[in-house]
């Protein structure tokens, strides 16, 4: 029970944290779009949480050249963080729910079960634990050689999602400028924005 309390009050945290940055970053764009486009700053939040929804309902849109070059890294962080945020929201709903769950219930035998759960996933980890020391010491550096390569082997893939993503925007940004004779900063940001699945529809091809 003690467990629970402690993940509860973690995930509230967590869920506190979260919003507090994301409410960060709105501002932050709140305020960088005001100055760089000149709207309010109602209208310049409105259109970062609007790109950090990934929406994009297109009422609003940078036209400045500036401003279309922030929208893009703007759009990276604000659109992660949301996701995150959700990601948070939703495990403290769940959370929330098993809890009333059981006030429903309203039966203390299921402390009594959970905590003889507890004690009993307490026993099988610390034996686990023991098991895994020794297989550990028994793999020694061919282990430590094992995990460098799964590590390696994961920032490889990143890295390359991120050159092939950024090679497949800067090819089409390439075609967009030869086809419409955009400027290379417009065929970029239409490149970006249509592969994040924003489109603002402030650029289309004619």
């Amino acid at each position: 029970w003690d467990r629970m309390i402690e993940k509860g009050l973690s995930k509230t945290t967590e869920f506190i944290h979260a919003l507090a940055i994301m409410a960060a970053v709105l501002l932050t764009g709140g305020l960088a779009f005001k100055y760089i486009e000149g709207w309010t700053f109602l209208e310049a939040f409105y259109f970062s949480f609007v790109t950090a929804s990934s929406v994009g309902y297109g009422d609003l849109s940078p036209k400045s050249r500036t401003g279309r070059a922030f929208a893009i890294p703007f759009c990276i962080i604000s659109v992660a963080l949301i996701m995150y945020v959700m990601s948070v929201i939703q495990g403290a709903l769940m959370g929330i729910l098993f809890k009333r769950s059981l006030d429903r219930i309203g039966d203390d035998t299921a402390f009594v079960s959970m905590a003889q759960a507890d004690n009993q996933t307490d026993l099988a980890a610390e034996r686990n634990s023991t098991l895994r020391n020794t297989r550990r010491r028994a793999r020694g550096c061919c282990g430590r050689l094992w995990t460098a390569v799964v590590e390696a082997e994961s920032l490889h893939r990143l890295l390359l999602s991120v050159v092939l993503t950024f090679v497949l925007i800067l090819g089409g940004a390439l075609f967009m400028r030869s086809q419409e004779h955009w400027s290379f900063t417009n065929s970029f940001y239409f490149c970006f924005i249509t592969l994040s699945t924003v489109g603002y529809g402030d650029l289309v091809p004619t």
